[in-house]
């Protein structure tokens, strides 16, 4: 979503704020002020429409009217929040998923290898590191016990 606002040259709303106009200032700069002030709230308009539109229909209900009155700002990083939550919990699964897993004896062995190399892979794919020894003594661990 963030490369879609970038192309459209509305992304500047997420990290700049809004212009302020210096009443005290000279006629020129304050009517320069006003234009900037201006595009940056259609600016905001766009964007915070193209965000709201990026989402299903039941989310949109919800977001529409919470940020009615808010910037484009407010509800990306409150959906950026939102799901960064989602995604540490999608970690904290995986990490979990891996420690609890046990080999059994009514499966091949190659197939729940295979199943445990996955759930490695996710959680490499995740970023974060999982040594080869680390990753080769896991599985001699989970192997069933008839086997040790």
């Amino acid at each position: 979503m963030y490369f879609f606002l970038a192309t459209l040259k509305i992304a500047y709303v997420l990290t700049i704020p809004k212009p302020i106009v210096d009443e005290a200032a000279d006629e020129a700069i304050k009517q320069t002020a006003m234009k900037q002030k201006q595009r940056w709230e259609d600016d905001d308009t766009y964007c915070k429409g193209y965000i709201l539109g990026g989402l299903s229909d039941t989310l949109y209900d919800v977001y529409e009217i919470k940020y009615a009155n808010s910037t484009a700002k407010e509800l990306w990083d409150d959906l950026d929040n939102k799901y960064k939550t989602e995604d540490t919990g999608n970690k904290k699964f995986l990490i979990s998923k891996f420690f609890d897993f046990r080999m059994k004896n009514s499966k091949s062995v190659i197939t729940q290898i295979h199943e445990l190399q996955m759930t490695m892979n996710l959680i490499i794919s995740e970023g974060h590191s999982l040594d080869e020894s680390f990753q080769v003594s896991t599985i001699i661990s989970k192997l069933p016990l008839a086997w040790k």
